[in-house]
């Protein structure tokens, strides 16, 4: 595997059998976490591609961006403010590699480990779609290490009158299916989407950002097709103490639906205008109506 800079001078372009691959990573305070991503990705098993890295620590206290530094001394590493969260964070990390015009933009979770043979067969189905005529979007579907279950991977818009109940789509593991969008976690996007997109919407602080991407790249042409089987692990984050827990107080549910990674005044209603519909309004009150519902029910039956 080629590792260059990206500012690096060349003597003679590259081949033009040769893929070069952005890839997008932000980090903070969890520096094992990270470096065993790391880890994982240099470790790739690829062919005639070439890979830079761009790692966005937000202002990590635990020596993250030093231990990056010492042992990957070729990725492109950027300091945060502390309070960029997951989208800024990618959107700083990608505005740094958009500039290079590279083929593919590879959004990497930091707590996502990569199997071997992961970023060439994303490539691989991606090269091939291309061949027949469709630029998709590849999205990686992981699996949580615990359970061996689906854990991040493709997104299917809900039904007809159910705009808003965003779920993970069924994966086939002998191959890839369409989606309507897309996790984050482990995204491989191609050139032509990126021209046509640009960079990630820095409205959405932390959530939101990667299925609104997805959804404006399905609306503009473009297709988002779900990995063949697994391609990495990764373990879904659990709902307790969050807006979604019914068992915790409608104090601490308010606070986390309002904080960056619950569904904030004016973010949720900015996603939920552009992508849900002529009621977009019913779904931008939805998780306020129901954490204040779900709560004062809970309170009485208790």
């Amino acid at each position: 595997m080629a590792v260059q800079s990206a500012d690096a001078p060349t003597s003679e372009p590259p081949c033009a059998a040769l893929i070069r691959v952005a890839v997008l990573i932000t980090c903070f305070n969890r520096k094992q976490v990270t470096l065993r991503c790391l880890d994982a990705l240099f470790a790739q098993s690829l062919t005639n591609c070439s890979l830079q890295v761009f790692v966005v620590d937000d202002a990590s206290s635990d020596g993250t961006l030093d231990a990056i530094a010492e042992r990957f001394p070729d990725v492109q590493l950027f300091s945060g403010t502390g309070d960029l969260f997951w989208n800024h964070g990618m959107h700083l990390a990608f505005s740094k590699a958009l500039p290079h015009d590279f083929d593919y933009y590879f959004w990497l979770n930091d707590d996502t480990i990569l199997f071997e043979s992961a970023l060439q067969d994303m490539l691989q189905s991606a090269q091939r779609m291309k061949r027949n005529g469709i630029e998709p979007i590849i999205a990686g579907n992981t699996m949580n290490p615990d359970t061996g279950k689906l854990s991040y991977g493709g997104i299917m818009k809900g039904t007809r009158f159910l705009h808003g109940a965003f779920r993970l789509a069924d994966y086939n593991p002998h191959h890839e299916e369409p989606c309507d969008t897309m996790n984050g976690n482990c995204t491989l996007i191609p050139r032509a989407v990126v021209r046509k997109l640009g960079n990630l919407d820095m409205r959405f602080h932390h959530n939101f950002g990667d299925f609104d991407y997805g959804l404006r790249a399905k609306a503009s042409g473009f297709a988002i097709y779900m990995t063949a089987g697994f391609v990495g692990a990764c373990s879904d984050n659990s709902f307790d103490g969050t807006w979604r827990d019914e068992n915790a107080s409608l104090a601490v549910r308010w606070a986390h639906l309002n904080s960056p990674k619950g569904c904030p005044w004016p973010e949720w209603p900015i996603f939920a205008k552009r992508h849900l519909g002529p009621f977009w309004f019913l779904y931008a009150v939805s998780p306020f109506a129901r954490v204040i519902w779900g709560s004062l029910l809970a309170a009485k039956l208790r």
